[in-house]
């Protein structure tokens, strides 16, 4: 019986894992070049349609594809920004002012 209940554990452990493995998380803060926390801020996995939006305290948790490669960050009268992943599972991210083209 012990036997039968080893087999089977060592059988199913490795299913259990393989399904949490296909996604991950990252988390992190965007701020301005004054370190003032962004709200609203859209943050998107480049090339696909997963998104969020930052939270009152700048905050944002986005979850990942296994193959996502870039997040893009942008907001209202500042610079959009397309950063490399890499294995990262914090990004804190600062948004430029854009500068007025019409003056």
């Amino acid at each position: 019986m012990k036997k039968y209940l080893v087999i089977t554990l060592l059988f199913f452990t490795p299913l259990l894992f393989w399904g949490q493995t296909s996604v991950r998380h990252i988390s992190g803060k965007v701020t301005d070049s004054e370190m003032n926390p962004l709200p609203g801020v859209s943050v998107f996995v480049s090339d696909t349609k997963t998104g969020v939006m930052t939270a009152t305290d700048g905050t944002y948790r986005i979850q990942l594809p296994k193959n996502a490669t870039h997040l893009e960050f942008s907001f209202i009268g500042m610079q959009t920004q397309k950063i490399k992943l890499d294995n990262k599972t914090t990004l804190n991210v600062v948004l430029k002012e854009k500068v007025n083209e019409l003056d």
